[in-house]
């Protein structure tokens, strides 16, 4: 069994869908009028991108920790893509803004690399397929 496949196929369609999910939310509010969104401006604007796009990295870097680094490249061209559309839409495209998304698809990916590669250490996947505990094997 290759090593990128070491989570369970149904943990990874969960996080591919969660991240989907987050993707088509930071796609709509970045894209849509500016008047149109309620409750803007409760934290600053960077932080907003920063919150958004280490959210949208986590769940796949989390569930294929060996991608992270593919899944970073990814979320930071969607920010890149965004910033590259927005004055076509009404709103101002800044570096500042893919500065942000970059900073933190970094730190989602990053977290959720950490995360993977600690639950891979503890759980693995057998030659069968089965998922076994580490820490019940040394006890």
């Amino acid at each position: 069994m290759r090593a990128a496949d070491s989570f369970h196929p149904a943990a990874q369609r969960l996080a591919a869908a969660l991240t989907a999910v987050l993707a088509l939310a930071i796609l709509v509010l970045t894209l849509m009028p500016v008047g149109h969104i309620q409750g803007a401006g409760t934290w600053s604007d960077k932080t907003d991108h920063l919150l958004a796009f280490a959210a949208l990295a986590f769940p796949l870097s989390l569930a294929r920790p060996r991608r992270a680094l593919l899944i970073l490249a990814g979320a930071a061209a969607l920010g890149g893509a965004i910033e590259l559309i927005q004055p076509h839409v009404g709103r101002s495209g800044e570096w500042g803004d893919f500065l942000a998304d970059v900073a933190g698809a970094a730190l989602g990916a990053g977290a959720g690399w950490l995360g993977g590669r600690a639950l891979e250490r503890r759980f693995h996947r057998d030659e069968k397929g089965r998922t076994r505990d580490r820490s019940r094997e040394n006890a």
